[in-house]
């Protein structure tokens, strides 16, 4: 049964972590249609577990730089990554174990959120734009790199290689005049 092998998996990892890895349940969880998603229970804590399927290479290791790149900031509440396995070998899931966040929506989340991305976006960084790594946006591999101009950037790491996978795909059809 998988969740028995994804509890083998995080148990070493939950003991380094003085959790006892021990009376591990996992609950599916909605979490998106590219992974399942778990809430990992033990006697000391929840966690929240993505697993992969697939091989993708750096999968989950991209995504918990990323996250780690956005706590850096302050101003959005992420989860913090506690253990990341993205398996090189077939049939073995890649994992990702992060922080429970256990939040219920309110009346005004969505609001508190645009205002939270905001204020994401109106932090200055570095004078140059993107990232040292490649990363995943979906199951699609995201080319970064350093541009001097964020719309340089955009268009020609974000947009351009969107528009041709959707050519490629035949998603996208017919031409602007």
């Amino acid at each position: 049964m998988i969740q028995d092998k994804l509890i083998q998996c995080i148990s070493p990892y939950l003991k380094e972590r003085g959790d006892t890895g021990e009376n591990i349940s996992l609950m599916k969880v909605a979490g998106g249609s590219i992974n399942q998603a778990y809430r990992v229970s033990t006697e000391k804590n929840i966690y929240f577990m993505k697993v992969q399927e697939q091989y993708r290479p750096h999968f989950f290791a991209s995504e918990a730089k990323g996250l780690n790149i956005i706590r850096e900031t302050k101003t959005i509440k992420v989860p913090e990554a506690y253990f990341c396995h993205d398996s090189q070998i077939k049939g073995t899931p890649s994992i990702l174990l992060t922080e429970w966040i256990g939040q219920v929506k309110g009346q005004d989340t969505e609001r508190r959120l645009g205002e939270k991305l905001a204020k994401l976006h109106s932090c200055s960084g570095p004078a140059t734009y993107g990232l040292d790594d490649d990363n995943y946006i979906g199951t699609l591999t995201q080319e970064n790199g350093w541009h001097d101009s964020w719309g340089d950037y955009f268009i020609n790491k974000r947009i351009k290689p969107q528009v041709k996978l959707g050519v490629e795909g035949k998603t996208i059809h017919g031409s602007r005049h």
